[in-house]
């Protein structure tokens, strides 16, 4: 299973999760053969990329969580984005604390490989739900790694980084929305709403402390870079250090109405270059291992200016895969040092 961008899907080539629409209701069941009329339909709705199961790689599983619940909660999520009263009631709270818990309990009891195994795609008018959904869900593997299958912390990293955003609910759409660069009023405008989210969030009886601090801090740098308050090193809470990561591969690799997600290698070579500057590097290393940055049948262009096919990852030199040639050779970059990926074509 890979994700392509919508311009590179081809006909015939089978969709490897199944789309819903934004009420649950199933529009292309997993293992559909895609069509130029359904490629052109979804298109037209707004995805700029499908996750396609082309005969390379494993076999398609089975969903590591629901995905209709997961749209439940992107529903919920943007319920309370959307409205004006910019405040969330106890009625609210309770439906977003069960639906976090019943994802919990399914991503804990899954076999999932990789970070592209539970990431939801978004239509571009969505993308800040399907966003926040996402982080939540990729702090939810981390958590399994760090904390075990039943931490009572998993509950609070999840719901800190489903609700790391909401103070963009107090920053004017036509900021938030803007295509182009951001006047430097403009960019601090932005910048407030860590505090601005963490402010409100204060009164929300039913949170816990640490929840709040991951809204004032996913934005702080393991250097002392970040801002609000110029936090580094272990001053910043781990809930809001896990968080930030999370959120940053989702930002690159997501796509956005100004542009597509940049290709998963390139994120993971941002990451990894983070690691011990942006990033706690015991996170970093963490959560590079949920991603693989050229997944079997990736089309790549390699240094030596030869195309071929990815069939092969060897662990841990996710950065230099088995490709096949398109004359059938086989190239092995573990055992040719001096070839490197140029780029991924798809």
């Amino acid at each position: 299973m890979r994700r392509i961008p919508i311009e590179a899907v081809r006909e015939g080539q089978v969709i490897a999760k199944n789309i819903y629409d934004e009420n649950g209701y199933m529009l292309l069941a997993r293992g559909t053969s895609l069509t130029e009329y359904i490629i052109d339909k979804l298109k037209r709705v707004g995805y700029l990329s499908l996750f396609i199961d082309d005969g390379f790689g494993d076999v398609p599983r089975e969903e590591a969580v629901d995905e209709r619940k997961v749209i439940a909660l992107q529903k919920a999520t943007k319920s309370i984005f959307k409205q004006p009263c910019r405040s969330i009631s106890a009625a609210q709270m309770k439906q977003l604390s069960n639906l976090v818990d019943m994802i919990i309990e399914e991503l804990v009891n899954a076999t999932v490989e990789t970070a592209d195994d539970i990431l939801q795609l978004n239509q571009v008018d969505d993308e800040t739900f399907t966003h926040s959904v996402n982080v939540m869900m990729l702090t939810i593997l981390m958590g399994k790694k760090i904390y075990g299958l039943r931490s009572a912390k998993m509950k609070k990293l999840a719901m800190g980084a489903l609700l790391h955003d909401y103070g963009k609910l107090f920053i004017p759409p036509h900021v938030l929305k803007k295509k182009g660069a951001l006047s430097t009023e403009e960019y601090e405008e932005v910048k407030n709403h860590t505090l601005k989210g963490f402010d409100y969030l204060k009164t929300v009886e039913m949170l816990e402390p640490t929840v709040r601090i991951v809204a004032l801090e996913h934005h702080e740098r393991y250097d002392g870079t970040g801002y609000p308050q110029q936090k580094a090193g272990d001053s910043i809470h781990e809930f809001s250090a896990i968080t930030s990561l999370c959120d940053v591969y989702e930002a690159l690799t997501a796509d956005r109405v100004y542009r597509k997600g940049f290709p998963v290698n390139e994120a993971y070579e941002y990451l990894s270059g983070a690691g011990g500057t942006h990033f706690d590097y015991r996170w970093v290393k963490l959560f590079l291992s949920l991603i693989y940055p050229y997944p079997t049948g990736t089309q790549v262009l390699l240094s030596n200016d030869l195309i071929g096919k990815v069939v092969n990852i060897i662990d841990p030199y996710r950065l230099r895969p088995v490709v096949e040639l398109e004359n059938q050779y086989v190239l092995d970059l573990t055992k040719h040092h001096q070839i490197t990926v140029q780029q991924v074509i798809y």
